[in-house]
């Protein structure tokens, strides 16, 4: 018999008769929107819709991927939804020394997600976000702050 725990908090017993699944998906977590601004510190959480001024953005999951031969990188994956347009992207991490903002368009308008920091403030410490914390930008907000506001 083999235990196993998978993506979607489940656990897998296999036999040799089968097997059998108990648990639900993390996306039946709670669905109930969170009301969020540009610019400012927001917490998220898989699968709840964060409710922005004019767009709609879902934390779908996190997933490995391999870089550089057998290295493997993080990738936090989102979907964005602007007037019923849908853009899927994803923020990575695994890199050294990048953890800057993962860049999207949507409707001929350029976004910026940071994570793990922030480049809109001058001190490093200060900067440090919490694992289930974001930042989204306009990207004429984000230079504005980054190049002269801080």
């Amino acid at each position: 018999m083999v235990a196993l725990r998978t993506a979607m908090t489940a656990l897998v017993v296999c036999s040799g008769l089968g097997c059998m699944v108990w648990g639900k998906n993390r996306m039946d977590q709670s669905k109930e929107i969170k009301q969020a601004s540009f610019g400012v510190q927001t917490t998220f959480k898989q699968g709840q819709p964060l409710q922005f001024p004019d767009l709609q953005l879902v934390y779908l999951g996190q997933r490995q991927v391999k870089v550089l031969g057998d290295r493997l990188a993080l990738r936090e994956d989102f979907e964005v939804n602007r007037n019923g347009e849908k853009v899927a992207f994803s923020y990575g991490h695994g890199f050294p020394g990048d953890i800057g903002p993962a860049k999207f368009t949507i409707g001929n308008q350029v976004f910026l997600l940071e994570m793990v920091a922030t480049e809109s403030v001058k001190d490093p410490k200060a900067g440090r976000l919490k694992k289930d914390e974001l930042i989204l930008w306009r990207q004429e907000d984000f230079d504005q702050r980054v190049n002269h506001g801080r």
